[in-house]
């Protein structure tokens, strides 16, 4: 479920906030992230409109598409259009297999964690 804390990061969003918006508790958001429970159906098509992905990404089953996603909405910051060398390195997340994208996905998680201090 950790697709669920990308997402939420890409977004800028809080746990509080992303459990106002779907309906449940801040401590309900953070046990999803980490996996230890997982959300009903109704919740998880909400999270999936507010965050705008879908609930196969949400439930880890396109982690690939959309880890690049949230690599462009970094490299994007403020509506910045993207340098040479950032969409070399989106081309390159392309050709990558799952285990590297975990990889990149874990470093994007440090420079959005960074951001949002």
């Amino acid at each position: 479920m950790e697709n669920i804390r990308l997402a939420r990061l890409a977004k800028n969003l809080t746990g509080e906030q992303l459990g106002e918006l779907v309906g449940v508790k801040k401590s309900a958001i953070s046990k999803y992230e980490r996996g230890d429970i997982q959300p009903s159906k109704d919740v998880l098509i909400s999270m999936s409109q507010v965050l705008d992905v879908s609930t196969d990404y949400l439930l880890g089953n396109e982690r690939k598409d959309n880890a690049l996603e949230a690599i462009k909405k970094l490299a994007t910051n403020n509506g910045d259009e993207l340098s040479e060398r950032k969409r070399n390195l989106i081309e390159a997340i392309k050709l990558m297999d799952d285990s590297d994208v975990e990889v990149i996905s874990g470093a994007a998680d440090v420079i959005i964690a960074r951001r949002e201090r």
